[in-house]
């Protein structure tokens, strides 16, 4: 009987100096991390590093929950970085913009302050070989829209402010993700505020 329970103390004893090893490691990795990731804010880090030594792996969860800025910053950077290219794109352009000088009477004319002011306002960059199919009927204009989307190959980018819980946007729904089984890339945008109305799962 002694014998038996010498064996199991000795086994739980091995096994929970173990676990205790692989939480400290794990310990000190997430604190080598938390160090690495707030070099610039050292009372940010000592706090955080604080907690962490208070309370083992869950402080660390804390830091990912509460504290970390990371991803923000990556996400603030890439926007930075693409503002900065659009505002290069746009100075470029708006000169172009002035520079031309059309001949009295020419229709092309008529619209250039129109371009300047969506360059300067609303950064509307100038792209070409563009296409444009005006619809004054709803029902032809979204048999066309999911016409383009069946013959779609590489890509598709769906923008609406609007998606509703209805059998319309069921249908378009349909659509893409018939085409994201044939493999081509396909991205959807919609509007926090005009998709408000659709349950979690209207896209899977």
């Amino acid at each position: 009987m002694s014998a038996t329970y010498y064996y199991l103390w000795s086994t739980n004893g091995g096994l929970l100096s173990d676990l205790y090893i692989l939480i400290l490691i794990i310990n000190i990795i997430m604190v080598i991390s938390i160090i690495f990731f707030e070099r610039k804010k050292p009372s940010a880090a000592l706090l955080w590093v604080a907690v962490l030594l208070f309370i083992p792996v869950f402080g660390f969860i804390a830091y990912l929950i509460f504290g970390q800025t990371i991803y923000k910053e990556r996400i603030f950077k890439i926007k930075e970085d693409d503002d900065r290219r659009i505002r290069e794109i746009i100075s470029r352009q708006l000169a172009m913009v002035k520079s031309i000088r059309f001949l009295p009477g020419e229709k092309a004319g008529d619209y250039n302050r129109m371009r300047e002011m969506l360059l300067a306002t609303n950064y509307a960059t100038i792209t070409g070989d563009n296409e444009v199919e005006i619809y004054t009927e709803g029902e032809k204009k979204f048999e066309a829209l999911i016409d383009a989307i069946n013959s779609a190959e590489e890509s598709i980018n769906f923008q609406y402010y609007i998606i509703r819980n209805d059998e319309l946007s069921k249908r378009i729904v349909s659509a893409l993700s018939e085409k994201a089984r044939q493999g081509v890339k396909v991205r959807v945008l919609g509007d926090a505020v005009g998709c408000h109305r659709l349950p979690r799962n209207f896209f899977r």
